[in-house]
């Protein structure tokens, strides 16, 4: 698998994984304002090794960010891309932290220059290769961030600066849109996968037009698309967020992404696979970064790579999103 295919990430002209790895799930639950923030419980050693197999099997980008495990994503990517930095593409996120078990965010360009060193120092490396703002909404975004992300840029501290889209592709749209053209925003990341889909429509070939660099997140929106949950799965209320969603909603998920079962029974793969390759099928999608906590998920990610849709199953997929619009999740 050290030939994973590889696409170029827009106009940054770095070669990337098609697969890449999100590291959300290895930074471990934290507790943040009363609750549970995490996907269960983690074993550090299991962690590095399921890193140190993604990166010989190919996968040479891995996302992370201060939020996850309170910055101990971070650490973790910095112990295993030591001694082998060059090998591999780190994206980092800023302006989501905790403060005082409180969630936080501030994407000042102060704050910034305040903290960027933070991450440096946690991933044990002298540069960034993607750094993006994470996640802002309309109401929070200050064009300071940008213009403290182009200096890091300018400093040579980053290689490429991006945003990280909100969830909503309405708001992603009418606002963060155009600042990719405005501000020549060089990387994106953007939640889109079967069952959030609408970014196809205009998002992603306005992006395409632009020559950003897009990197698919949430592919298995929470994982509800990897076919591990049922309507009986309970989560652990120690170590996972999504114990703290309401049943209802957890049964619509389920409900939801049984529709498209058809998919992998047709092509002979796991849902997890058949979830990814939508995502990859995308031409302006450059890699994905699906989330893994043992090395057999991530092995099972891998496959999707060499996966092929043929007409008819994109048309089925089409016209079960479209019976969603108005209650796209």
């Amino acid at each position: 698998m050290s030939g994973l295919k590889t696409k170029r990430l827009g106009r940054t002209g770095m070669e990337v994984s098609v697969v890449g790895l999100g590291c959300w799930g290895i930074g471990g639950p934290m507790e943040r304002d009363g609750t549970i923030s995490g996907y269960g419980q983690v074993d550090d050693t299991e962690s590095s090794g399921m890193l140190r197999h993604a990166l010989a099997q190919g996968v040479n980008f891995l996302d992370t960010a201060p939020w996850y495990g309170d910055g101990h994503s971070e650490r973790l990517v910095g112990q295993v891309i030591r001694n082998r930095r060059e090998e591999v593409i780190v994206s980092t996120k800023v302006g989501i932290f905790l403060k005082d078990k409180h969630y936080t965010s501030d994407y000042s360009g102060d704050y910034i220059m305040a903290h960027y060193e933070d991450s440096l120092e946690r991933l044990g490396t002298d540069y960034i290769d993607v750094y993006v703002l994470h996640s802002p909404e309309a109401g929070l975004y200050d064009p300071s961030g940008l213009a403290a992300l182009k200096d890091l840029k300018r400093r040579g501290i980053i290689r490429a600066f991006g945003i990280s889209f909100p969830a909503s592709h309405a708001e992603s749209e009418s606002f963060f849109l155009p600042l990719c053209e405005e501000e020549e925003v060089e990387v994106v990341q953007l939640r889109f996968n079967l069952l959030s889909w609408s970014a196809r429509e205009r998002i992603l070939p306005r992006l395409q037009q632009l020559d950003v660099g897009v990197v698919c997140r949430e592919p298995f929106f929470f994982g509800y698309l990897t076919g591990r949950f049922t309507r009986e799965t309970v989560f652990d209320p120690t170590s996972d967020v999504r114990s703290t969603w309401p049943r209802e909603r957890h049964l619509s998920l389920v409900e939801a992404s049984e529709r498209f079962d058809f998919l992998h029974r047709g092509l002979g793969c796991s849902p997890a696979q058949a979830a990814l390759g939508y995502c990859l099928s995308q031409e302006e999608v450059a890699t994905t970064i699906p989330g893994a906590m043992k090395i057999a998920e991530l092995q099972d990610n891998l496959q999707a790579a060499s996966l092929e849709f043929d007409p008819a199953s994109i048309h089925r997929i089409q016209q079960i999103q479209e019976q969603q619009v108005g209650t796209e999740l």
